[in-house]
C-alpha cells in the first residue's frame, strides 16, 4: 500500500454543515480561465483578485506504517508566495492513528480546508499549488492553473481587482 496519498479539490467554497460534514461548492477545473476585469486595463498596478478560493485537501496515510514525526500543508500562490500553512500536532496524529487502527481501518485520514478571499493573483496568471510535507518530504497535492484573459469566456470568471 502507498505510504502516503494527498489530493487537493479547488472551489468556490466549503461550508461546515451542523451535522460536521462538509459541502464543497462549485469544484474548478485544474485550468481556471479568467477575465481581467476592464479596471485593470486602466491602471496598471492594480492585481486581478480571485473574489473568494476555496481548497480542500485530503490526506490518507497507511494505517500499519510507524506515525510520521511532523506533516503540515502549504499552499503557495500564482507568483510563489505563501498564501497560508498549517500542521499537525503530534498529540493529533497519535490520536489519529491509534483511532484508525482501533477500527482496523487501513487508512488514516487527515483534512485541511481553507477558504481565501479575496485572492491576488499575477497579472500573467500562473499555478496555484497545495504541497503536503511528511517527515521532511514534500508532495505535490494540488495544481490550479490561472489563466488570465483579455476576453471572457463562457468558462471565465470575472475577476476583481486590488
Amino acid at each position: 500500500m502507498m505510504p502516503l496519498s494527498a489530493v487537493c479539490v479547488f472551489c468556490e467554497d466549503i461550508r461546515e454543515e451542523k451535522s460536521g460534514q462538509d459541502t464543497i461548492v462549485g469544484t474548478l477545473p485544474d485550468n481556471l480561465v479568467a477575465a481581467k476585469s476592464p479596471s485593470v486595463e486602466v491602471s496598471p498596478n492594480m492585481r486581478p483578485l480571485l473574489p473568494r478560493l476555496g481548497f480542500y485537501l485530503r490526506i490518507h496515510l497507511d494505517a500499519e506504517r510507524d506515525i510520521p514525526k511532523e506533516i503540515s500543508a502549504k499552499v503557495i500562490n500564482t507568483d510563489g508566495q505563501l498564501i497560508t500553512q498549517s500542521s499537525w500536532e503530534r498529540s493529533v496524529l497519535d490520536h489519529t492513528f491509534a483511532e484508525s487502527r482501533k477500527n482496523k481501518m487501513p487508512l488514516v485520514g487527515l483534512i485541511f480546508k481553507v477558504v481565501a478571499a479575496p485572492l491576488p493573483v499575477t497579472m500573467e496568471g500562473g499555478k496555484i499549488t497545495v504541497v503536503v510535507t511528511v517527515d521532511g518530504v514534500e508532495h505535490l497535492a494540488g495544481a490550479l492553473n490561472v489563466i488570465v484573459s483579455t476576453a471572457l469566456g463562457s468558462t471565465g470568471n470575472i475577476l476583481g481587482t486590488q
